[in-house]
């Protein structure tokens, strides 16, 4: 982390953050801070690549005691916006936002000035209440949902040499730490999560305390967008210039393919989202074996570098992608392709394609109704195209 990230930092968590507008300063420098560390192989640092690095299928709602919701912004119900027109629901000091067992998941910067640290609320996708919030520990850049319970993580820059895992249950909060390693992304299959750092997979059960129940050892280091649980049960992980997969029963690896990309999601079947210089496409990892040709299924033409993959409730897909070929300073853009788009075969983004233009969105939360919901810099935002 440079003096300016710092200073940042100390800044936001020092004094009352402004309402977030596009045009902001603060958010176009934290823009440029989280773009530049999402390229830092070992970095867990403010950029919600991935999708938490897998699409999780909800497996349960979180039960017990809620604490007394606190509403939307003002308190009340949110308005649903005419079609096609963002609408911040939340101003100032979000960091990032899943989906999952009906609800949606915030981490954010507290409100409070005197004690500044991170919350994580627990809000309804329709009307945008906070029905329940947790105090989390720093550092936390990303979350995911899974096995019932919302997960944070982050460290392992300058600000934050440690790397640390959150799991957030009606109990309280669980926590893993690790010594100078970056907790890069989380999946969850079999009933377990886990979780990439250094050049390992940490195997956690959450309902056993905070102790990590196995260790899978990698033949290279774990990056950002970097492990994702098929939706037919395969685990993948990205480990220096190559995937492997592990087999949940035995926590071994069993397989290794030669593919650099990032990972993004999991897209139907056996297949993975990543990015093959200017396309998304998706894969399935094991027929690289045969070649290319056979493992790369569809095929989506983008202007520039993909930063976040999520499917819609309706069959189509949402992705954010630089406008342009300098991911440092073209400006991203959100983008949705219908199932129409995607079922004419290989499609490509275009100034017709419906799209949110010149956002700062690294996760994506698609919601039931068509929708989905991101942090726009620090602003909470939901988007029905």
């Amino acid at each position: 982390m440079n003096d300016i990230e710092q200073l940042l930092r100390d800044s936001l968590h020092s004094t009352p953050t402004p309402p977030g507008r596009l045009t902001d300063p603060v958010a176009s420098i934290e823009r440029r801070a989280r773009r530049a560390r999402a390229f830092i192989a070992g970095a867990a640092v403010a950029v919600a690549a991935v999708l938490t690095a897998a699409i999780v299928v909800p497996l349960s709602m979180l039960q017990g005691t809620a604490a007394p919701a606190t509403g939307g912004v003002l308190g009340q119900p949110t308005p649903v916006p005419p079609s096609g027109q963002p609408q911040v629901w939340f101003t100032g000091g979000s960091v990032a936002m899943t989906s999952g067992g009906g609800s949606l998941w915030h981490l954010h910067r507290t409100p409070s000035t005197t004690k500044p640290g991170l919350e994580v609320d627990r809000v309804d996708p329709a009307t945008h209440d906070v029905e329940r919030t947790w105090d989390v520990q720093e550092p936390a850049d990303f979350i995911a949902y899974g096995l019932g319970m919302a997960w944070v993580w982050g460290g392992g820059d300058g600000g934050y040499p440690d790397g640390l895992l959150q799991a957030v249950d009606p109990t309280g909060t669980k926590s893993w730490s690790n010594s100078g390693k970056a907790f890069n992304g989380v999946a969850f299959l079999a009933g377990k999560a886990w979780a990439t750092t250094g050049s390992q997979v940490w195997v956690v059960d959450g309902t056993h305390g905070s102790e990590s129940s196995g260790v899978v050892v990698l033949p290279g280091a774990t990056t950002q967008n970097g492990i994702v649980a098929t939706q037919s049960g395969e685990l993948w992980v990205r480990a220096g210039k190559s995937w492997v997969r592990i087999d949940p029963t035995t926590d071994r690896v069993v397989d290794t393919v030669h593919w650099e990309g990032p990972m993004f999601g999991a897209a139907g079947g056996a297949q993975v989202w990543t990015s093959d210089g200017s396309r998304l496409v998706a894969i399935t990892p094991r027929f690289l074996h045969q070649g290319q040709s056979l493992a790369l299924g569809t095929r989506v033409v983008t202007r520039g570098l993909v930063e976040a993959v999520a499917p819609s409730s309706d069959g189509g897909l949402f992705l954010v992608a630089v406008d342009g070929a300098d991911p440092e300073n073209d400006p991203m853009n959100l983008y949705y392709l219908s199932p129409h788009a995607l079922a004419a075969g290989n499609p490509a983004i275009d100034d017709g394609t419906p799209h949110v233009a010149d956002v700062t969105a690294y996760q994506l939360a698609p919601d039931d109704r068509g929708g989905v919901d991101y942090t726009d810099g620090d602003a909470g935002t939901r988007w029905m195209p």
